[in-house]
């Protein structure tokens, strides 16, 4: 299917989905990296519960002559994390977290002033203005002169969990699994290990070197460790090694740190962090 944009009489925007070409092909296996609304993760008949509340974020992406080229910089201020992400050529993306009281939190994902639409999402939009009030209040060593917004937007991220990873001849990986925050960039970064997993549990599936219980350990897991980012089997503790910095900020950098499996685990290791395992929470069904 091909999402085709199309304008309203009323000058209104519209995303009809229209199927532009269908193609068929049997295979032995497949792959879910559809996306948070997976169709494949909906075939299987698995929940997509939210496992904690829903962040809001303004984010931009914009040129400027600011000089941190190459340094990402995360930004703790009191409960709310805001990320600023060079992306090479003079760009770069400024995510800040909101509080609910922030005059454009948005209450659910329909239009609120001006309108961007994104996919099947629409957002608000947000200005210049709004980039350099949240700078100045967060970030006052950003210090761009000059400022030019390619998009802008006002968005909940939400917290979901498949309840499992697949079964049999079919997987999820990424967004059709879990959403977390964006500031680590983290159910994205997970996704690229996930497939890399995947692909190799069912080349060596194919290649008759393992049989499909590699398949079935792969989802174990992934879930295991989603579990724990969640804190649904366990939570992040400060050991001896850790400075009281960290210690203050602890439930805010797991979130932050742009790696999964054992780099995250390495990563955790460094700052004096480590899990430690509790009894089950069971997921809510939403």
């Amino acid at each position: 299917d091909r999402l085709r944009r199309a304008r309203r009489y009323d000058g209104s925007s519209a995303s009809p989905r229209v199927v532009d070409k269908r193609l068929s092909a049997r295979t032995s296996f497949v792959i879910g990296a559809d996306s948070h609304r997976s169709v494949v993760r909906k075939a299987l008949g698995l929940t997509f519960s939210e496992v904690g509340p829903s962040r809001f974020y303004a984010v931009f992406e914009f040129s400027s002559d600011h000089g941190l080229e190459n340094e990402a910089r995360v930004v703790f201020d009191g409960q709310t994390t805001s990320v600023l992400w060079p992306l090479g050529d003079g760009r770069f993306r400024w995510s800040f977290e909101l509080p609910d009281t922030w005059e454009f939190v948005p209450a659910s994902r329909s239009k609120r002033w001006q309108e961007v639409e994104l996919g099947d999402d629409t957002f608000a939009y947000l200005d210049a203005d709004k980039l350099l009030q949240l700078a100045s209040e967060r970030a006052p060593w950003f210090e761009a002169q000059a400022v030019d917004i390619t998009w802008s937007v006002a968005a909940r991220f939400e917290q979901r969990l498949a309840e499992r990873f697949g079964r049999g001849q079919v997987w999820l990986a990424g967004d059709a699994a879990h959403l977390a925050s964006p500031i680590g960039v983290g159910s994205m970064n997970a996704g690229l290990d996930e497939a890399d997993v995947l692909a190799r549990s069912i080349h060596r599936i194919q290649y008759a070197v393992s049989g499909p219980e590699v398949l079935e350990n792969y989802g174990a897991t992934a879930l295991g460790e989603w579990r724990r980012r969640f804190a649904l089997d366990g939570s992040l503790v400060a050991g001896p090694a850790a400075s009281d910095w960290v210690r203050d900020r602890s439930h805010q950098l797991v979130s932050s740190l742009p790696a999964s499996g054992s780099d995250l685990e390495l990563l955790l290791e460094q700052l004096g962090l480590h899990w430690i395992a509790e009894a089950p929470r069971p997921t809510p069904q939403t």
